[in-house]
This record gives structure tokens, C-alpha cells and sequence, in this order.
């Protein structure tokens, strides 16, 4: 059985592009700078930017009654995935709102 060379690591250059385009897509649904899961994901990007090992996890952003699904590889060739998602208590709330405006 002849085994595939693997996937290169991804590039740094590739790393930043694609972090700095979920920061900028975050920061574009109101997310401010000053949110402690913004913090965090930084962090957790900065981490990953620097060579550091693939991570998969959530990142809370309780203000908003949301989090992300991260997922963060070293391969090339393999994106970065990122799903934005909301609490069930937080979609119940927003269904409740919704429900008294009408």
C-alpha cells in the first residue's frame, strides 16, 4: 500500500488571512472589541498564527447569547471553520420578544 505524502502546513500567510476575515466578519454583526469571547478567539487565533497546533472548541460570547464553533487546522489546503451560534435559551428569548410585539 503506497501512503500519500501529507498536506503541507499551512503558511502563516494563510493563517492571518483567514483570521483577520472572521475578526472582521464578527466585528461586522456589532461585535465589539471589548467582548470577552472577541478577546479570547484573539487569543486563540494569535496561538494558532504562531505555528501553534491545530484547536477545535467554543468560544462563548454570553452577551449575545451566542458562541462560535472553532476549528482551527494546520493543513494546507484545509480552511478554518467557524459557526456562529445561538444559546436555546437565547433563541427562546428572542422568540418570546417577538411573540409580545405581535
Amino acid at each position: 500500500m503506497v501512503k500519500k505524502d501529507p498536506k503541507p502546513e499551512k503558511s502563516t500567510a494563510s493563517r492571518i488571512k483567514e483570521s483577520v476575515d472572521l475578526v472582521k466578519k464578527l466585528q461586522g454583526l456589532g461585535i465589539t472589541d471589548s467582548e470577552p469571547g472577541l478577546v479570547e478567539l484573539r487569543g486563540k487565533l494569535n496561538e494558532w498564527i504562531r505555528d501553534g497546533p491545530a484547536w477545535s472548541g467554543k468560544i462563548e460570547f454570553a452577551r449575545y447569547g451566542r458562541y462560535v464553533e472553532l476549528i482551527l487546522p494546520t493543513r494546507e489546503g484545509v480552511a478554518m471553520t467557524a459557526a456562529l451560534k445561538i444559546h436555546p435559551w437565547a433563541a427562546k428569548e428572542i422568540a418570546e420578544q417577538e411573540a409580545n410585539k405581535a
